[in-house]
């Protein structure tokens, strides 16, 4: 046996490089949309994973109505815990020129809450008791007299004594 055929062989492939301008034109091009696609897909990702400020449950936002800039801020009822979300996504440049989303989301209360007393369904009337209780607790009811703060109490009491 030689030695020549035991050496392995080290010699690197070589790399062929276009021979027009066209040609690295074109792969220029194609490598600027290949990276402004995975800039916009992960600007949707992002819009996508929007939660509940509450309970964390995903809100389902759709991003082609906020991929933009000048989007007004929009109202979300969460499907869970019925919160209602002010979202608010924003960008320092147009996405299509790599402008990274701001997204802002606050909490406004439950959804039920300006609906009409006759048409709610007794599962929103006991949470719309047990939160009033908690206001009333901390101090900071500001609709119900003394009187009815006291009813208030009362009836969370029973309610919450039978379970």
């Amino acid at each position: 046996m030689s030695n020549k055929s035991k050496a392995k062989d080290n010699s690197k492939p070589e790399v062929t490089l276009p021979d027009s301008i066209p040609e690295i034109e074109n792969m220029e091009l194609r490598l600027r949309s290949k990276k402004l696609n995975i800039h916009l897909d992960g600007e949707s990702k992002k819009i996508k994973a929007v939660e509940c400020k509450s309970c964390g449950t995903r809100l389902r936002l759709k991003p082609e109505d906020f991929m933009q800039t000048g989007v007004p801020p929009r109202m979300f009822e969460c499907p869970k815990c019925e919160v209602l979300n002010k979202v608010h996504v924003s960008y320092d440049a147009p996405p299509e020129e790599y402008g990274e989303a701001i997204i802002t989301i606050r909490m406004k209360g439950f959804a039920w809450e300006s609906v009409h007393p006759g048409k709610l369904s007794p599962k929103h009337i006991k949470t719309w008791l047990e939160e009033e209780d908690k206001k009333i607790i901390a101090n900071k009811s500001t609709i119900l007299s003394r009187e009815e703060q006291m009813m208030v109490r009362a009836m969370n009491i029973i309610l919450n004594s039978k379970n």
